[in-house]
């Protein structure tokens, strides 16, 4: 992505991904996270029209969550628009520093054309790193930023540019292979009473591929009263929780589950 011609001096600058960091159509994307340590490697893309001095080049990577509600404990239903407006409630969880390039020393523009190419590479922390995620009610993004201060002309005070570009975080493979050998057995048991079943469930796996089957084990060890099973009614539904800044929160599951599975029962036995 790169700006508009900025000054007199700076044409344009870009932020770019280099090797596995450059995504498609100029995205830039990096597997992090989970206990996985990784770096980002980019550069920066600088297109002069004239000789700058005192130059400083400083990228910043940036983590932001966000939620979205309509009130306190509910969620936004909609993107904003001109006729609404959500409330939002977000910090920044990461950020990372560093100085590309500092020289009092001129810089010229390419004597070939094109740009001037500062390289940087920074070293992503193993944990606090989720991935990249958007919804209506709620998003987890990274940016990154340059700032660019130069001293230009005869100026005595240094001029300031800023550019801000998404990257976007993926969970690492390594970590989704360490995440499915792990054991994920699930158990719950509810005792009976006179206004409810008693019934017993296991999962012997609840983290699995998509396209996997996911295994449901039910028995009902106790009916209220004379009361019988008809039918029971078991659906697998995502539910995404999210909490406000002051540490409220809500529960946003799928409108359509992601399996439905009804079972009759023989009444006659």
């Amino acid at each position: 992505m790169s700006t508009q011609p900025v000054s007199s001096y700076i044409n344009s600058f870009q932020i770019v991904g280099k090797g596995v960091n450059a995504g498609p159509g100029g995205q830039i994307v990096v597997d992090g996270g989970w206990g996985i340590e990784s770096a980002l490697e980019g550069a920066v893309l600088l297109y002069l029209s004239k000789t700058l001095r005192n130059v400083r080049i400083q990228v910043e990577y940036r983590g932001y969550c966000e939620t979205r509600w309509d009130a306190p404990l509910r969620l936004a239903t909609k993107p904003d628009d001109d006729t609404y407006k959500a409330t939002r409630s977000g910090r920044v969880f990461q950020q990372i520093v560093d100085v590309v390039y500092e020289s009092s020393e001129p810089l010229q523009p390419n004597p070939v054309g094109g740009s001037l190419v500062f390289p940087f590479r920074l070293k992503l922390p193993g944990n606090g790193l989720p991935p990249s995620y958007e919804t209506v009610h709620g998003s987890i993004q990274y940016y990154i930023k340059c700032t660019i201060l130069v001293q230009e002309g005869m100026k005595l005070l240094k001029s300031s540019y800023d550019l801000s570009v998404p990257c976007t975080v993926y969970m690492p493979d390594v970590a989704k292979i360490k995440l499915l050998q792990s054991p994920s057995q699930i158990i719950q048991q509810e005792i009976g009473n006179n206004e409810k079943a008693g019934y017993s469930l296991s999962l012997p796996r609840r983290i699995l591929n998509i396209g996997e089957v996911l295994e449901v084990n039910l028995a009902v060890v106790s009916t209220p009263g004379d009361a019988r099973l008809r039918s029971f009614n078991v659906s697998l539904r995502t539910v995404a929780s999210y909490i406000s800044g002051n540490n409220t929160g809500a529960h946003a599951p799928t409108p359509r589950p992601l399996s439905v599975n009804i079972r009759k029962l023989d009444l006659s036995m």
